[in-house]
């Protein structure tokens, strides 16, 4: 949990690739209005959205 690394998308939709699910498009977002723990850092808000 505490690696202070962000994985790219790429890595992400791998992930998804590798166990047969289909992409069919991604994206980033930065979720605003949302409180985060400040536990090792911080969380940054980004989410991977994929589809």
């Amino acid at each position: 949990m505490c690696q202070n690394n962000t994985l790219p998308i790429s890595v992400t939709k791998s992930y998804l690739l590798a166990t047969y699910i289909v992409v069919k498009s991604e994206s980033c977002a930065y979720l605003t209005k949302v409180v985060f723990p400040e536990l090792c850092d911080g969380a940054t808000g980004v989410s991977h959205i994929l589809q």
